[in-house]
């Protein structure tokens, strides 16, 4: 068996060189491919490595020219700065110039000027950029007092509003309190909006006592006590859930402001959110020692402390009278 293998071998062997032996080819022709005509040389090896070169930096970004100019970086970077600035809404742009930390108030203002150039600043403006982001109180005033500066922003009562109620949201009190003086130093009187603002602002915080204090000197931020600054304080109070301060103002006021019966149900609506049908009783006899009659919100009032209450029969009785 082994024999018979390996004379089969041997016959394959011999017909596979008779086969290579009448192929049209003849010595010459290795010769000619080993010979050195066609060894690769330090030329094209040149030629080669920059055709590879050629050919990767289509498929990847691969330079090997030479390094760009410093002008033409700084161009470039311009540009991209320029096509950054056209994707930002103009709040942003000039809330970016806060976020940049720049150094100092005219550093600041400087840039506020040099990026009004590409966008219309108003009161509008001023106002969403003031009432969002994250600005601290001392960035917002910066802001203000820019706009207020270049004639962005009417100086006048009005704008401070918008300020004082984006430094109230923010409980910048401190910088609030500096606004209300700058507009007294200014000629500017507060009026009943401003006095809202500012009392919300404390009540909102829980500081009733700081609300208070402050009502008790109106007359040093050029207003005075009447009835309609006493409603806007009530109502600031009970709003905010201070009905117990609002009524104990209520009774303190009573020798210095002449009352109407609005001014009772004020403070009656704010002890019916909590269903004190005890304490709507309490003011509405008040009420009526005082030479007021209820009117229908005064009844609406007190059906909904009766019905927070859980006394839903006499709700029921009341209707029917």
């Amino acid at each position: 068996m082994f024999l018979a293998r390996f004379n089969k071998i041997r016959y394959s062997t011999q017909l596979l060189h008779s086969s290579i032996s009448l192929l049209p080819f003849s010595t010459q022709t290795f010769d000619l491919m080993n010979s050195d005509a066609n060894k690769p040389t330090e030329n094209n090896n040149n030629i080669n490595e920059h055709h590879v070169l050629d050919q990767l930096s289509i498929l990847l970004p691969i330079r090997h020219q030479n390094t760009p100019s410093v002008e033409k970086r700084s161009s470039e970077l311009a540009q991209l700065n320029q096509n950054k600035e056209m994707f930002l809404s103009p709040e942003d742009t000039l809330r970016g110039i806060f976020i940049q930390k720049l150094n100092g108030k005219i550093a600041v203002k400087r840039a506020l000027t040099a990026a009004a150039v590409d966008i219309e600043v108003n009161s509008d403006l001023v106002a969403k950029v003031l009432n969002k982001g994250n600005l601290d109180g001392g960035s917002m005033v910066m802001l203000f007092e820019w706009a207020i500066e270049h004639g962005k922003v009417i100086e006048d009562v009005a704008s401070y509003n918008v300020v004082l109620k984006a430094l109230g949201r923010r409980k910048f009190f401190d910088f609030m309190e500096n606004v209300i003086s700058e507009t007294r130093a200014k000629g500017l009187n507060p009026n009943y909006e401003t006095l809202f603002i500012v009392m919300d602002s404390f009540a909102k915080a829980k500081r009733v006592s700081k609300a208070l204090h402050m009502f008790g000197k109106l007359e040093e931020f050029g207003m005075e006590y009447d009835l309609d600054s006493l409603k806007v304080m009530l109502r600031c109070l009970c709003q905010r859930s201070h009905v117990a301060a609002a009524s104990a103002l209520l009774n303190k006021m009573k020798e210095k402001v002449h009352y109407d019966g609005e001014t009772y149900n004020i403070v009656i609506r704010g002890w019916s959110k909590f269903g004190r049908v005890d304490e709507i009783e309490r003011v509405l006899k008040e009420m009526v020692e005082d030479g007021f009659d209820p009117d229908s919100l005064t009844f609406s009032y007190l059906l909904e402390g009766l019905g927070r209450n859980g006394q839903i029969d006499s709700a029921v009785k009341i209707l029917r009278i």
